[in-house]
């Protein structure tokens, strides 16, 4: 169940959100069609949005999986029983503000944290333990966030991360020294240093098969219109790289480039020979 509000009903209603809870109306600025944001003190802010989610959760009960969207610089507030959480645009860089977040929904399934600068993480932070995570943001440090993540699959998208942190995750997992958690990783790496796939390969063991596979996988994404709300799509990976975990011989398939990185365990995917997959 998706619950909102979108800007034309405001509109419509000539209301902001602030009058629904008998706070005067203030200037606004609209930085898009789809959009409005409200100017307002942060007390005031947190008491509409945590009035809102109370009668949400009043009314339909903590069954429900309730999600946070937050497009604003301020982060939002900590909310009960929230599912999956996708904030945007934020601009702070101290880690107790982000964990703050969280407090009171600790273990969430999917995260997303598009950031503008710098971004850490608490040591031993909730965040890492969440099943699915998608950080895109510029200058945050890559290594630290996958040396920590204890979830299932984690997504880094123009992060700054060190060929020898790739090089340790994959032989940390074939030596089953961490990671048994993890099924899925990719790494986008927007710095003008280019990976040595040569080095990686030779240094972790990463060997190649005689033909490509195919392999498929779903991929948590947020729910949108555009996306019929779909939560999930697919994912395909053309590879021949693959490495196995010396402890059972699972498999993981794997795709270096120079600035890109996969890894997909075989057990937790669809696997077809390249020659015969009809795309």
């Amino acid at each position: 169940m998706y619950i909102g509000i979108e800007y034309d009903a405001w509109e419509r209603l000539d209301l902001s959100p602030m009058e629904v809870f008998g706070i005067s109306r203030v200037d606004t600025w609209r930085p898009n069609n789809f959009s409005e944001k409200e100017e307002f003190d942060t007390v005031r802010r947190t008491i509409i949005i945590e009035g809102i989610h109370n009668c949400l959760l009043d009314l339909f009960g903590s069954s429900v999986n309730y999600e946070i969207r937050s497009y604003d610089r301020q982060l939002p507030p900590s909310l009960k029983n929230i599912k999956n959480s996708y904030i945007a645009s934020f601009a702070v860089t101290d880690a107790e503000k982000l964990e703050a977040c969280f407090r009171k929904s600790p273990h969430q399934e999917y995260i997303v944290l598009d950031g503008m600068g710098p971004l850490k993480f608490c040591q031993n932070s909730v965040i890492n333990q969440t099943e699915y995570l998608i950080v895109s943001c510029f200058e945050a440090c890559g290594d630290d966030i996958l040396r920590s993540f204890k979830g299932k699959c984690l997504n880094l998208i123009s992060v700054h991360l060190q060929l020898s942190t790739i090089t340790k995750f994959l032989n940390d997992w074939k030596s089953d020294l961490g990671f048994r958690n993890l099924k899925f990783l990719s790494i986008c790496h927007s710095y003008n240093e280019n990976w040595d796939i040569a080095k990686i390969m030779e240094d972790s063991g990463v060997r190649r098969l005689l033909d490509y596979n195919v392999i498929k996988w779903k991929e948590r994404r947020l729910s949108t219109v555009s996306s019929e709300w779909k939560e999930w799509k697919e994912r395909r990976l053309l590879t021949r790289k693959y490495l196995d975990r010396d402890s059972d011989r699972e498999r993981a398939f794997v795709h270096i480039s120079p600035r890109e990185f996969y890894f997909v365990v075989g057990s937790s995917a669809e696997i077809k020979n390249g020659r015969w997959f009809n795309w």
